[in-house]
């Protein structure tokens, strides 16, 4: 009976951790977040988009449509 009991108090423990573990990574995630917003690096303006070639970021949000 007792060794049954451990394992339940094991796995309670393990999910505990777990759940810790989940806190700290949310709060730092929201801390990253905070610090992000503060700095204005997520403004549209200072955005750093690495999928847009050199060509589009020159011809503007619009597009090729802006020149035509």
């Amino acid at each position: 009976m007792y060794h049954e009991l451990h394992a339940v108090q094991r796995r309670i423990d393990a999910l505990h951790q777990e759940a810790a573990r989940e806190r700290m990574a949310n709060e730092a995630r929201r801390a990253a977040a905070a610090r992000r917003a503060e700095s204005g690096a997520n403004e549209p303006e200072g955005r750093v988009n690495q999928r847009r070639s050199v060509g589009s970021r020159l011809l503007g949000p619009r597009g090729r449509r802006a020149r035509a």
